[in-house]
């Protein structure tokens, strides 16, 4: 009964029903982070919340959600980046490109990261999530931000599947905090590929919580640019477009 709680508590953190496909590792890290607790990263979301008048705190699990996509069930649930961790991981980025480049979240629910990316430099930011109720509660939170900050990023809110979105031919930083499973994260990583292979750009990916970084570590058009272990406080992995660092190579 133990061990059935214990496996109940590490799916909840990965934010899916069962730990099928996961391996034993991963889950003794997931263990470890459990036994460490949350209690400052929790406190660091309200405080946020506060300080803007929004409301993107909680866990959602996707069956309480409207959803119409074929992927309903390979999703995981809402739940927020802690602006702790959001900050450990723009940190890694070249500053200079970020005033340039559009910032994309793939499952945005209820809009934080979004709101995080503007403050952290971003001016163009889109959010992209298939659950109809995060996407009008995210656009209910982008409107208090605009009017408790001094923002004047533009952010937008785009309910559909990731794995058909045409990712903007522009310089950007695509945000995922473990999204959808293995099947979906592979169809979605070669929609990226695509785009970068037909319009060669600056950009990052940012994978918190990279339960299937094998998928983009395999990539050939994709570089690991930095990242942390599965034991770390913060568990991330960063990947640049390596067609225009080889373009850069070449001159």
């Amino acid at each position: 009964m133990l061990r059935g709680f214990v496996e109940g508590r590490i799916a909840d953190v990965l934010g899916t029903d069962t730990l099928g496909g996961v391996g034993p590792l991963l889950v003794r890290a997931i263990r470890a982070r459990l036994l460490r607790g949350n209690t400052k990263r929790l406190s660091s979301g309200s405080d946020f919340d506060r300080r803007f008048g929004v409301s993107t705190s909680g866990k959602i699990p996707l069956s309480t959600l409207s959803i119409d996509s074929d992927n309903k069930a390979a999703g995981t649930r809402y739940e927020p980046t802690a602006p702790s961790a959001f900050s450990e991981m723009m940190a890694a980025l070249p500053q200079k490109m970020i005033p340039r480049a559009t910032f994309i979240d793939i499952g945005c629910g209820r809009g934080r990261v979004l709101l995080m990316a503007a403050e952290h430099g971003f001016r163009k930011i889109i959010g992209i999530d298939f659950a109809a109720d995060l996407c009008l509660t995210a656009r209910g939170n982008v409107e208090r931000y605009r009017r408790w900050s001094n923002s004047s990023a533009s952010i937008s809110i785009e309910q559909r599947d990731a794995c058909t979105y045409d990712i903007p031919n522009q310089p950007g930083v695509l945000f995922l905090y473990n999204p959808f499973n293995e099947s979906v994260m592979r169809n979605f990583v070669a929609n990226v590929e695509r785009s970068l292979s037909q319009h060669p750009r600056e950009f990052y990916v940012i994978y918190y919580m990279p339960l299937w970084n094998k998928v983009w570590d395999a990539s050939p058009i994709l570089s690991k640019l930095a990242g942390t272990h599965m034991w770390s406080a913060e568990w991330y992995s960063i990947y640049s477009c390596k067609l225009i660092l080889q373009s850069r190579g070449a001159t």
